[in-house]
């Protein structure tokens, strides 16, 4: 019987120092503060001075995976992809799940792993919901995701706030151009 390791909860928000809008966003990774194992979180940089962030975890029964959060910027995505490999799955401990605003399709998305990793990973998030609003309110699409490596992870539950049907109203709830989703998960 696998059990409940935790609920991700991730949301692009905008900074404190900054004005909400579409452009001042960072990302952040909610843990259950009912965890009880340990954790620790590992910035690493990107070529280009971005970052991403790792949480690494460890349950109470010794079991260890990473969360790895990432932003990809749109027109470097694919290099910074690339660079995952190296910055991360061959220097921290797998199982790994990649979530973020990865600015790219599911389709882009699949074309990604398959080209820049050894590893197997699946995506957590069914169908193609809308996580994003453009900076115009009228267009959506879905450019955040949830991957998990294939054969450590049962995906219990996803909610993606489905409820929000424009930029204003978005920005005016979550302070951020992005729907929260929530991704309950279970170790195999």
């Amino acid at each position: 019987m696998s059990k409940i390791i935790c609920v991700i909860r991730f949301i692009l928000l905008a900074s404190k120092s900054e004005p909400v809008n579409a452009r001042s966003a960072g990302v952040m990774t909610l843990v259950s503060k009912t965890w009880a194992g340990k954790y620790d979180i590992v910035p690493v940089s990107f070529d280009n001075g971005k970052k991403c962030q790792v949480i690494n975890f460890e349950t109470h029964d010794g079991k260890r995976f990473s969360i790895v959060n990432v932003h990809l910027d749109f027109n470097v995505k694919e290099k910074q992809f690339a660079e995952l490999e190296e910055l991360v799955f061959r220097r921290f401990a797998g199982p790994f799940i990649v979530l973020g605003d990865m600015n790219a399709t599911r389709q882009e998305m699949e074309k990604m792993f398959k080209k820049h990793t050894t590893i197997k990973f699946v995506n957590a998030i069914s169908g193609d919901p809308n996580t994003y609003f453009s900076e115009d309110g009228r267009g959506t699409r879905q450019c955040d995701h949830m991957w998990i490596e294939e054969g450590y992870f049962q995906v219990k539950n996803v909610d993606v706030s489905t409820k929000i049907n424009d930029l204003e109203e978005c920005l005016k709830q979550f302070g951020s151009d992005h729907v929260p989703i929530e991704v309950l998960i279970s170790i195999v």
